[in-house]
């Protein structure tokens, strides 16, 4: 049902070669995604993790005649760990191509700056884009207590969303995470409030 009865083609190669160091290139093609026109999607990202600290960089583009241009996303990050708890500082860039970066499999992108927002309102809010984040979570009463700042001119509209959530296993198998946003945005006449309980069993 993603793409008709044509479906969707992805390979995705992979190099830990390098100590400490992943390399991971993806490409996705959809025939006849936008009407006649074909999708490509290349995407690459190179993380490196030591003990106490990583960094990534990742971009990519998506390709169809039917934009008007390619849509084109990069991002950086850098991360540290100290006395249990660890930061993060993030930042990425969507030009204002033909649509919204996305990924085929859903609302989640791979971009380092996705915050809650972003999975509810998919590509809407990773259009013509520079975004700031800052996250940091650690370990607290048996679960994870994690924290979130995201700053984003979305075409010349600033965005700003405050998150935080915790996850815990309740008992074996049983997963709990909750979840609450605050969205304000430039010239909206209400900011949003968003309240999420995902509850898993693995069996």
């Amino acid at each position: 049902s993603l793409n008709d009865d044509r479906g969707v083609f992805m390979l995705t190669a992979q190099n830990k070669s390098i100590e400490n160091m992943t390399l991971t290139g993806t490409w996705y093609y959809a025939n006849e995604f936008f009407g006649n026109d074909d999708l490509h999607i290349l995407w690459g990202d190179v993380q490196y993790d030591a003990t106490d600290f990583n960094v990534g960089l990742q971009g990519g583009t998506m390709m169809s005649d039917a934009f008007a241009d390619d849509m084109v996303a990069f991002g950086a990050k850098v991360g540290a760990e100290f006395n249990g708890v660890h930061a993060m500082l993030a930042y990425s860039n969507v030009n204002d191509g033909g649509a919204g970066m996305f990924q085929l499999g859903g609302t989640t992108s791979a971009l380092y700056t996705d915050l809650l927002a972003d999975q509810l309102l998919g590509s809407a809010v990773r259009y013509d884009s520079d975004k700031f984040v800052v996250k940091a979570h650690t370990d607290l009463l048996g679960g994870t207590l994690s924290g979130a700042y995201g700053y984003t001119d979305l075409s010349g509209v600033d965005v700003n969303e405050f998150d935080l959530s915790y996850s815990t296993t309740l008992a074996t198998g049983f997963d709990l995470n909750l979840a609450y946003a605050y969205v304000d945005v430039e010239g909206a006449n209400d900011s949003l409030n968003v309240v999420r309980v995902i509850g898993t069993y693995n069996f």
